[in-house]
C-alpha cells in the first residue's frame, strides 16, 4: 500500500512538473503580429522579454493573418478586426491598448472652426483618423471642407513639411518627431475635440486579438503580463523609449526624448473591465454607420469578445 501512495505521489509530481512545463512554454512562445507606429510602441516593454515572439510588420499584413490563423495573437486596427471577423476570422477581441493619438497641425489655422471652407490633408480614408475628424465636423456644423487623402501619415508629414499642404492630420510619434524640427504650427488635439461632440474621452483605436484555439485551451496567462508591460508605458517613459530604441527597429534612429514624448501623446493603455471597451466600441461604430462609412459589415456579437 505504501508503495502504491509513493507511486501516486511521483506520477502526480511528475505530471505537475510537465504541465507547468507546457504552460511555460506555450506563454513564452505566443506568436504576436503587431503593426509599426504606435501599437507597436505599446508593446515596448513586452517585446524587451519576448523578442523572438513579436513580429512588427506593416498594415497590409493584418487582415490576411486574421484569415489564415497565422499568429497566435494580432494587434490591429479596431476596424480591422470587426472586419475580418465577418469574413469569418475567429480571433477575439481581449482589450483595446491605443486609445486616440490624432492631432491637427496648421500653419494657418488654429481652431477647428476655421476649417470650414477650407482644405485639411488627412490619411487612411474611411477609417479611425478620417472618421474622427468627419465626426467632429459633423456634429460641430462645419462644411464645404476640402477633405484629401495622402496614401499615409509619413506622406502626409512629408507635404507639410514641404509647403504642399499647410494644414494635416499627423499621429504620434510623428508629432513629436516634428516637434523637434524648425517649424511653426499650431496644434488641434483632435481627442479633445471628440470629447466635446460626443462626451466621450477617448475612442478604441488598436486593439489586441487572440486566436480562438488559444482562448479555448484557456492558456490565458500571458495577458495578464502584456496587460501589465502596455500599462507601464507611461510609468517610465524613459525606460520605454529605451526598449523601442533597442528592440524596435523603426525606432532604432529616434530620441529618447522624441519616444517619451510619443508615449505621452497616444493614450496607451489596458481597461481593466471589458464593459468599458464594449461600449466605446459600440459608439465608435454607431458613428461609422452615421457618417455613411460602414464598410465592416454588422456590429460585433458577444462571442467576439473573450468574456
Amino acid at each position: 500500500m505504501k508503495k502504491f501512495s509513493l507511486f501516486i505521489l511521483l506520477f502526480t509530481l511528475l505530471t505537475s512538473c510537465g504541465q507547468s512545463n507546457l504552460t511555460s512554454s506555450l506563454d513564452n512562445d505566443i506568436s504576436v503580429l503587431a503593426p509599426s507606429g504606435t501599437p507597436a510602441l505599446a508593446l515596448a516593454n513586452y517585446i524587451s522579454d519576448h523578442q523572438n515572439d513579436v513580429t512588427i510588420g506593416g498594415a497590409d499584413l493584418l487582415a490576411p493573418a486574421f484569415l489564415s490563423n497565422s499568429y497566435d495573437v494580432i494587434i490591429a486596427p479596431l476596424t480591422v478586426g470587426v472586419t475580418t471577423y465577418n469574413k469569418g476570422s475567429t480571433y477575439k477581441y481581449y482589450r483595446s491598448l491605443v486609445w486616440g493619438n490624432f492631432y491637427i497641425v496648421s500653419k494657418t489655422i488654429s481652431d477647428i472652426s476655421e476649417l470650414s471652407n477650407g482644405e485639411i490633408l488627412a490619411f487612411q480614408k474611411g477609417n479611425t483618423p478620417d472618421v474622427i475628424l468627419q465626426t467632429i465636423l459633423k456634429s460641430n456644423g462645419i462644411d464645404n471642407v476640402d477633405i484629401t487623402y495622402a496614401s499615409d501619415v509619413a506622406s502626409a508629414v512629408a507635404s507639410f513639411v514641404s509647403g504642399g499642404s499647410d494644414t494635416i492630420i499627423i499621429a504620434e510619434p510623428q508629432l513629436s518627431n516634428l516637434k523637434k524640427q524648425n517649424i511653426d504650427f499650431n496644434l488641434i488635439d483632435l481627442q479633445e475635440e471628440y470629447q466635446k461632440v460626443t462626451d466621450k474621452s477617448s475612442y478604441p483605436q488598436a486593439a489586441i486579438f487572440v486566436k480562438n484555439e488559444l482562448v479555448n485551451s484557456g492558456n490565458l496567462q500571458f495577458l495578464d503580463e502584456m496587460k501589465n508591460d502596455i500599462n507601464s508605458c507611461n510609468l517610465d517613459t524613459s525606460l520605454t523609449a529605451q526598449n523601442a530604441i533597442n528592440y524596435i527597429d523603426t525606432f532604432s534612429n529616434m530620441s529618447e526624448d522624441v519616444l517619451k514624448s510619443a508615449i505621452l501623446g497616444s493614450n496607451i493603455r489596458v481597461e481593466e473591465d471589458i464593459n468599458v471597451d464594449k461600449e466605446a466600441i459600440d459608439f465608435y461604430l454607431t458613428q461609422l454607420e452615421n457618417l455613411d462609412l460602414n464598410t465592416y459589415g454588422e456590429k460585433p456579437q458577444e462571442d467576439f469578445y473573450i468574456s
